[in-house]
């Protein structure tokens, strides 16, 4: 569907207002220079949220549905449960090395949004936790996967070597998503520590 000038120039503040937020942080940001960063004037955007709270509210929600969007087109194009995986991992790491500074601001200012929005991010969590567990319950459907896998802690496991992985190697390594290959990570969950 094509978007609406409204919603074209609301992304234009979202997209605005993440380059200042990511660089000044929540507190430290001005309207007036995001409307500056938009190219609109500091009244025109309250014309389109309430509040520098819900624009950066409204822009977390933006950057949360597109992530959750991305990781769902992306395993559709991959055949098994293992190809899925690598391939989440890599969506992740790109995602993570553009938002990685935003995704630490989200982190610490957690209390300063409202209780619904609170709630909301949760709820977003979950969706993240429960694409990794359909794949992992396609994997144990098919043959893929052990039948007996606690498939919950599968799904935790996962998620937190791939972003525990990216993380590292992008804020302490300096490098760069697309140079990570995620295939150890992921093979490893796979073959498992033991010898046996």
């Amino acid at each position: 569907m094509k978007a609406s000038a409204r919603e074209k120039r609301e992304l234009e503040i979202m997209q605005a207002a993440f380059k200042v937020f990511t660089r000044n942080g929540f507190h430290e940001a001005k309207i007036e220079e995001i409307a500056k960063k938009a190219g609109i004037g500091k009244g025109t955007i309250y014309e389109y949220f309430d509040s520098k709270k819900d624009l950066f509210q409204q822009m977390i929600i933006y950057i949360i549905e597109r992530y959750i969007q991305g990781a769902e087109e992306i395993s559709v194009k991959e055949n098994t449960v293992r190809e899925k995986l690598i391939a989440f991992a890599a969506y992740h790491g790109k995602f993570l090395q553009y938002h990685i500074d935003m995704t630490e601001t989200t982190v610490t200012k957690l209390d300063m949004l409202s209780g619904n929005m609170k709630q909301w991010v949760r709820e977003e969590q979950s969706k993240v936790h429960n694409f990794v567990l359909k794949i992992i319950k396609e994997g144990m459907g098919n043959g893929e996967l052990r039948e007996d896998l606690n498939s919950e802690i599968a799904a935790i496991a996962i998620i937190g070597a791939i972003n525990q992985s990216y993380t590292r190697q992008i804020y302490f390594g300096k490098m760069r998503a697309e140079d990570i290959d995620p295939t150890p990570a992921i093979d490893m969950i796979f073959k498992g520590l033991s010898k046996e």
